[in-house]
């Protein structure tokens, strides 16, 4: 973790060294609660959203060597993504938060996949913009939408300045 954070550090010295006045990085988002790694062996979407070690660690780091520059920008998807997508949230735009709208019959498996016949090995849920990921680890349009437009305000004021 902290290698790639030290090259994302170099990188937006390099940029700023090159004359790039502004620099937008993101944060991880909460990658423990994707669909693929919140569902239980029953098959289950647990809201305890395990396994959030890697995405604190890489984000402390970001903020402890990145974003202590005035001129970069947090785009902190993980506050994001849990204002929209945890299901302790108080956010209503998404019916399903932690459930992908396509999921694969196996458990190895992926969305879209299909037998040799053509037969799809996978559900796709009616209304995608009521589910905040579409497959394990991937936003739906929706959710990505609600997401950037939480944002959109924030950059342009900082792009601005």
């Amino acid at each position: 973790v902290q290698e790639v954070t030290d090259k994302i550090a170099d990188a937006v010295e390099q940029l700023m060294d090159l004359g790039v006045e502004k620099v937008v990085v993101t944060t991880l988002p909460p990658i423990g609660c994707t669909p693929g790694l919140s569902k239980t062996k029953d098959g289950v979407y647990d809201a305890k959203c395990d396994g959030q070690k890697v995405t604190s660690i890489h984000n402390a780091y970001l903020e402890e060597k990145v974003f202590q520059y005035k001129d970069v920008f947090n785009l902190d998807l993980k506050a994001a993504f849990n204002r929209h997508a945890d299901p302790s949230s108080r956010s209503k735009r998404f019916k399903y938060k932690l459930e992908p709208c396509c999921d694969s019959f196996d458990q190895s498996g992926y969305c879209g996949q299909i037998t040799e016949d053509g037969e799809p090995q996978y559900n796709l849920g009616a209304k995608p913009d009521k589910f905040f990921y579409w497959d394990d680890i991937n936003p739906t349009h929706a959710g990505w939408k609600a997401v950037v437009n939480e944002f959109e305000e924030s950059i342009r004021n900082f792009v601005h300045i």
